[in-house]
């Protein structure tokens, strides 16, 4: 154990099996306050699953796994991936691009047609934008307040398409369908931020052209 200072409170940084072990016994660790409110309000949202405790947490975290950790959905969306950079490398052919906003957008335009909510070119480039926004900008600094914009847009957009997809049923082929008409133990049926909170993170996770 190595003792620190995080955010000006005492911290202490483990490591090893053991380590693991007593970060994931809930009996001894709490998630909920346990996350700066710059960290929320930009990368993760609000009533994300790194903020949430006993069974909500672990149902939560069962719904994000199952699709992230399927090989058919993996295989899906990477397909999704190629078949779009195919395209893409054609139509750069003989003009300058800069490559990560073009990524950005490549994944993006992926991730939404895999989840069954595909949109317009033009959207794709919003969205990625925005989704590089939030992870550039969630510590402190002047890219902060753009990247707390650009989630509370997504946010709101993201849970007039929920709202949407609950009227009319789920895409035949969107994988992403299950997250909105889910709940957590004693939640309220309605399109809530939590749920778009969570489709926001996801897209962060999923299509973020980085090492992160």
């Amino acid at each position: 154990m190595v003792p620190t200072h995080l955010f000006g409170r005492p911290a202490a940084l483990l490591h090893g099996p053991e380590a693991v072990d007593l970060f994931y016994d809930e009996s001894r660790v709490q998630r909920h306050d346990a996350l700066p409110a710059p960290v929320l309000d930009t990368l993760f949202g609000k009533g994300a699953v790194h903020s949430l405790d006993g069974p909500r947490h672990r149902v939560r975290k069962e719904l994000f796994t199952s699709l992230l950790m399927s090989p058919g959905a993996i295989s899906a969306l990477t397909e999704s991936f190629e078949g779009g950079w195919r395209d893409a490398v054609t139509a750069w052919e003989g003009r300058r691009v800069v490559l990560f906003d073009e990524v950005a957008t490549l994944l993006t335009r992926a991730v939404c047609d895999w989840v069954g909510m595909p949109v317009t070119d033009d959207a794709a480039r919003e969205i990625g934008e925005d989704c590089v926004h939030m992870v550039d900008g969630f510590a402190a600094g002047p890219g902060r307040l753009r990247a707390r914009h650009a989630r509370h847009r997504q946010e709101r957009a993201l849970a007039a398409a929920i709202a949407d997809l609950r009227r009319s049923g789920p895409h035949p082929d969107g994988v992403f369908s299950r997250p909105s008409a889910r709940r957590c133990p004693g939640a309220p049926w309605r399109p809530s931020p939590c749920t778009a909170s969570r489709t926001a993170l996801f897209w962060t996770r999923t299509r973020r052209p980085s090492n992160c």
